[in-house]
């Protein structure tokens, strides 16, 4: 299985949400995460996919920020896996 791993543009970020409402049970409306995820992609959010071809299968949200005591740093946030693909190595 040939994977690969990208910074998923901006104007995609909207590609994560089946994965984001099966990581999350469905508690929030499409249109609800459209919305924050617009506000999200301006605000120091990247998102990290996993493709296999062109599939996605995983993400990984990261929050970029600099800490008065440690400086730069990167908050892990959201990892999600497809099912099929969890405990495969």
């Amino acid at each position: 299985m040939p994977f690969s791993f990208k910074i998923i543009d901006k104007k995609d970020i909207n590609s994560i949400i089946p994965l984001i409402q099966k990581l999350t049970n469905n508690p929030n409306s499409d249109s609800l995460l459209e919305e924050c995820f617009s506000l999200m992609v301006n605000e120091n959010y990247e998102c990290a996919g996993v493709f296999e071809n062109e599939k996605l299968i995983g993400i990984c949200g990261m929050w970029f920020q600099t800490m008065h005591y440690c400086g730069k740093s990167t908050e892990v946030d959201h990892v999600y896996i497809e099912d099929s693909f969890q405990g495969k190595g």
